[in-house]
């Protein structure tokens, strides 16, 4: 799927970057994880545990998404200290906007801020249409192959891709609420994760939720 995804996009003029991002180029998060923390810090006892007991598909407690990404910005900031992060984040352009924004991958980007990265690598698909820019300290990536290395981050890992629409449509309202563009050509972005792996990370993160908590509120 890869491969057919590769030869589809190059055929209609796009392209693929590494990119050496920093905060210049997108905006510092330390808003976002001021405001999650601080949610997260109002949470019961209570109501952390339940989220750590919780089944790691189960969804429905109350403040999810706070717990969710709070304790998730928690983990990744502790695996990547110790070089355990798997994949690099992707940068979009929003030419409309007049900003790139990383998508997905907020919570590497909030601990590459907290761990005091400068500079952090991205992956960036270029649409060869409209006002697109490929950013500044980007490297074009030759084939599948570099591809697929250039995925990886701290660690040598094994990626599983998926794809969607860059154009507005349900599957990618659901993926991105905020991407904005119509296309009348058929470009696709591409996902990286672990894959089937994902869940075995969600359980750890849902594992650490306390550990925040108690650092949040032990002052």
């Amino acid at each position: 799927m890869i491969n057919e995804w590769w030869d589809k996009h190059h055929s209609m003029g796009g392209s693929v970057w590494s990119v050496q991002a920093d905060w210049n180029l997108i905006d510092s998060p330390q808003d976002w994880i001021d405001n999650i923390f601080a949610q997260y810090r109002d949470l019961s006892f209570e109501q952390v545990l339940e989220f750590t007991e919780s089944d790691v598909t189960d969804n429905s407690m109350h403040n999810r998404d706070i717990l969710e990404e709070g304790s998730k910005i928690y983990y990744l900031t502790e695996e990547m200290r110790n070089y355990k992060i798997n994949f690099v984040p992707q940068l979009i352009h929003e030419p409309w906007n007049n900003r790139y924004r990383i998508h997905p991958g907020s919570g590497r980007t909030a601990a590459l801020w907290l761990n005091e990265y400068k500079k952090f690598p991205c992956l960036y698909v270029h649409f060869a249409e409209g006002d697109f820019e490929i950013p500044n300290n980007s490297m074009q990536i030759e084939n599948v192959t570099d591809l697929i290395q250039a995925v990886c981050f701290q660690r040598n890992s094994k990626p599983e891709f998926e794809f969607y629409p860059a154009t507005i449509c349900e599957r990618t309202r659901q993926l991105d609420r905020e991407w904005n563009y119509v296309s009348v050509q058929p470009w696709e972005f591409i996902r990286w994760s672990e894959g089937t792996n994902f869940l075995n990370y969600k359980k750890s993160w849902r594992e650490n939720a306390l550990d925040l908590w108690f650092q949040l509120t032990k002052g």
